[in-house]
């Protein structure tokens, strides 16, 4: 169980008042002072200072706090691993990147959550490094990502996540069986900002090639993914993108992806769980479930 005077800390560095902390943790004013002036006693630091009206960490008591946040996450670890124990029903803390959330993630859990009716969530969709961070500080149970996994994490494969260049049906490419890298330099460019995970990815394998995107005559850069799924089918240009990103148009023959020449934009998409989780039989049944789908 987390000290009280802990959890009175951690709510005090929210709202960054004594009062307001009081009265969000149903305590007087003076239990709350008392709580921090005890945890200075016992470890001789000062943990606020002020700030005009609001508190402040000081070096001492932002340690503190990032330990006593940790404690926290690991308890409500420790009670996921005991309800499932007492095969109680259970929740999950799940991170996925926006992409992966969209195209891959929602339809498989749509299914999995309909078969485990007393299964309850909490979402996070964040970039692939920040997921990762949570991942290892015990904020999330598991992670749906195509990154690699911290030493010592569980990984389970789900899929191949394919970086293909994408055309519209009408466009004369969607004949071909592949583009080569001077195909490529001859059309106009609809591309993601260079944070985009298949952008990325490209740069990675341009480089090998001594190739930039600069030798790419790109037309529109934009962080929306329907506009440029839209753009292309519209025959205003191609495009780069994962494929799970486009595989309705692509099933409805409205869009058609190629692999890129001497490039490999393959890239493991997979679960990676927090050590010691406790349902790791949830992997094969979700990948089985994205294989039916």
């Amino acid at each position: 169980m987390l000290d009280i005077r802990l959890k009175t800390l951690l709510s005090v560095v929210q709202t960054k008042n004594f009062t307001h902390s009081a009265q969000d943790l149903t305590l007087t004013q003076p239990a709350v002072s008392h709580h921090i002036k005890q945890l200075e006693n016992e470890y001789g630091i000062q943990i606020f200072e002020k700030n005009g009206k609001t508190l402040q960490l000081t070096q001492a008591g932002a340690l503190l706090a990032e330990y006593a946040e940790k404690s926290r996450v690991m308890e409500n670890s420790f009670l996921s691993a005991m309800r499932a124990v007492r095969q109680e029903p259970y929740h999950f803390s799940i991170g996925v990147t926006f992409t992966l959330a969209e195209y891959i993630l929602s339809n498989i859990m749509t299914t999995y959550c309909k078969r485990h009716p007393g299964l309850t969530l909490d979402i996070s969709c964040d970039s692939r490094k920040t997921l990762i961070k949570k991942l290892m500080d015990y904020e999330l149970d598991w992670v749906l990502i195509n990154y690699p996994a911290p030493d010592g994490f569980p990984t389970y494969p789900l899929c191949i996540d394919k970086s293909r260049v994408v055309v519209s049906a009408e466009h004369p490419l969607a004949k071909a069986t592949s583009v080569t890298l001077e195909q490529l330099k001859k059309e106009k460019m609809i591309l993601c900002y260079k944070e985009n995970f298949a952008m990325r990815i490209l740069d990675e394998e341009f480089q090998k090639q001594s190739f930039t995107t600069e030798d790419l005559n790109v037309v529109v850069e934009t962080n929306s993914m329907k506009m440029i799924k839209q753009l292309v089918e519209g025959n205003m240009g191609i495009t780069i993108l994962q494929e799970v990103a486009c595989m309705q148009e692509i099933k409805e023959g409205r869009l058609v992806a190629l692999p890129l020449e001497g490039l490999n934009m393959d890239r493991p998409i997979h679960f990676i769980c927090r050590p010691g989780f406790a349902y790791p039989g949830i992997f094969g049944e979700l990948k089985s479930i994205y294989e039916e789908i």
